[in-house]
Order: structure tokens, then C-alpha cells, then sequence
């Protein structure tokens, strides 16, 4: 099932609504200012940013969606890799509690089994 996809039919349905609307609107309230043409060229500078809102979700989601290659091959490589524990056994503590809540001792028991100097993020 695609979950995706209600999303991306209503974001299309409403965007083409709303350009509808814009030039509906813009030639109902200010057709008679200036030279008469100043109504579609505001509603087609307003639709540009309504076609934007609704053309950038669907290029990020090139990259972001469950079925996108890119996340993919992410997952893949994620499942293949070995844990940072095994990798890197000096980051381990920090890096298996949120910030500001791995205790101190294990930042003293990464310093004891490191030869290598931390660095430290403030």
C-alpha cells in the first residue's frame, strides 16, 4: 500500500484549486487597476509560489521516500555495517545516550581505553 499517495493528490488538488481561486479572485477584486493586465500578472506571481509549495515536497521525495533508490541503498548499507561499538569502541559511550545524559564515568572509561584524544563538541 502506498501511503504516500492520498497525500500527494490532495496537495495537487488543493494547489490547482488554489490557482484557480488566485485568478478568479485577483480579476473579481482588482481588474480595473492600472492598465487592466496588472490582475493576472500578481495571480501568476502568486501561482508560482503555490506551484513551488507543491513541486519541492515531490523532488524532495525523490530522496526521502520508503521506495526512492537512495533510501534503499541507505538501508542496506546500515543493515551490512557493523555496529560503532565494533568500529569504534571510544565513541561507544557518547554516542549511545543523548547529549548531556551519558554519565561522566563513561566519558572517563573512553578516555582510559583510548589512545586516541577525544574531541570534545561544546
Amino acid at each position: 500500500m502506498d501511503f504516500e499517495q492520498p497525500l500527494t493528490s490532495l496537495v495537487w488538488l488543493t494547489s490547482g484549486v488554489s490557482v484557480l481561486l488566485t485568478y478568479v479572485v485577483s480579476y473579481d477584486l482588482i481588474a480595473d487597476l492600472g492598465d487592466g493586465t496588472l490582475w493576472w500578472k500578481l495571480s501568476t506571481i502568486i501561482t508560482c509560489g503555490t506551484l513551488a509549495g507543491a513541486i519541492i515536497p515531490e523532488l524532495v521525495k525523490v530522496f526521502t521516500s520508503t521506495r526512492s533508490g537512495h533510501v534503499r541503498e541507505v538501508v542496506t548499507s546500515a543493515r551490512k555495517a557493523a555496529p560503532l561499538s565494533a568500529c569504534c569502541p571510544a565513541l561507544w559511550p557518547a554516542t549511545t545516550a543523548p547529549i548531556g545524559l551519558a554519565s561522566p564515568s563513561s566519558y572517563s572509561w573512553a578516555l582510559r581505553t583510548s589512545s586516541a584524544p577525544l574531541v570534545w563538541v561544546l
